[in-house]
This record gives structure tokens, sequence and C-alpha cells, in this order.
């Protein structure tokens, strides 16, 4: 009985979710396009619960696409992005819709994940750059002085102490040969 009740519950959502997209798109105005293997339209509209959104998927306002899911309030949760230039990105929200991570891919190979906090301020970033060169970089409430951790390309490898202008104060550095530097930067 209960494998009965969750198909026929599975069956009535997705009829629901087939009408609504149409009946969406035909109030709406815009097109919607079919062929035996392809469904097309401007925009994509999930809806449950009495026309709660769950997703949508469509055109974004820089002019790339976008994937947006939603909570049981219909706030956005996830967001997968592609912008105009064809670059990729990864949002997660909180439950007051403040960005908490961004994952990047940047069109040159840089990669990085930044982590907010609840005032929407990145405060940690992990990243690679154009060829792979790791870096950890963190920041105080403002997003600005902290420190930043890094392995470059030769194997040297160090960690930069940054003051509230984001500007390097100290670096403290291992080279591949060993040889080990503590430089102090002047502070005007």
């Amino acid at each position: 009985e209960e494998k009965m009740k969750s198909s026929r519950t599975i069956l009535v959502a997705a009829a629901v979710g087939l009408i609504s997209g149409l009946g969406g798109s035909w109030l709406s105005g815009s097109p919607l396009y079919a062929t035996s293997d392809t469904v097309e339209a401007g925009r994509f509209v999930v809806r449950i619960d009495g026309g709660r959104v769950l997703a949508e998927l469509g055109p974004n306002e820089d002019g790339g696409a976008s994937l947006t899911l939603k909570d049981r309030r219909s706030q956005t949760r996830a967001a997968v992005s592609l912008d105009q230039m064809g670059e990729p990105s990864v949002k997660l929200y909180d439950d007051e819709g403040i960005v908490r991570s961004n994952t990047f891919l940047f069109a040159d190979g840089r990669t990085a994940v930044r982590l907010m906090d609840a005032d929407g301020q990145t405060r940690g970033e992990l990243s690679l750059g154009v060829e792979g060169e790791p870096g950890l970089g963190l920041s105080d409430r403002d997003g600005k002085g902290g420190v930043w951790v890094y392995v470059a390309l030769d194997g040297s490898r160090g960690i930069g102490l940054l003051d509230q202008r984001g500007a390097v104060r100290a670096e403290m550095s291992l080279k591949p040969g060993g040889q080990a530097a503590l430089v102090p930067f002047r502070t005007d």
C-alpha cells in the first residue's frame, strides 16, 4: 500500500509539473516547443504545493544561464550559473538569502572557493592559480587584513601577513633549496 501511495504521488507530481510548466509557458507568453526528444522554453520553473517555486532554470541578469534551487519558503539556497563569458560558479546561500560559499572557475583556468560570514563578507578563500599554484587566504571581519599561505610554482612556500588595507606587512618563506627568510615590510 505504501509503495502504491508513493507511486501515485510521483505520478501526480510529474503530471502537475508538466501541466503547470505548459500552462505557465502559455500564460507568460513564452513559446514552448516540443519534439520527440526536446522541450524548449525561455525559462523553466518547477512549482509544488499550490504554486511554491522549488527550482528555476533560465537566463540570468548578465546574459548567462543559471539553475537555482529553493527551500520551502521559495528562498534561493543554491545556484549554478554560467556568466556571459562562459565562466561557471556555484553559490550556496543561508536561510536568510546571503551567499555563504561561492566556487568559481575562471576562463584563464584559475579556480577559487570563497567562504563568507553571515554579513556576506569573504573570510576565507582557497584558490589555484593558472598553473595550479595553491593559496589559502584568511581575512578579518572587514574582509581585508589577514593571512595568505601559498606554494609557488618553483616549490617555494610562504606565509604573508596583511594589514587592514590588504597590504603585505611581513612574509615568511622557504625556498626549494631550504633557505628560509623572514621579511618585514615598511608600515608607511
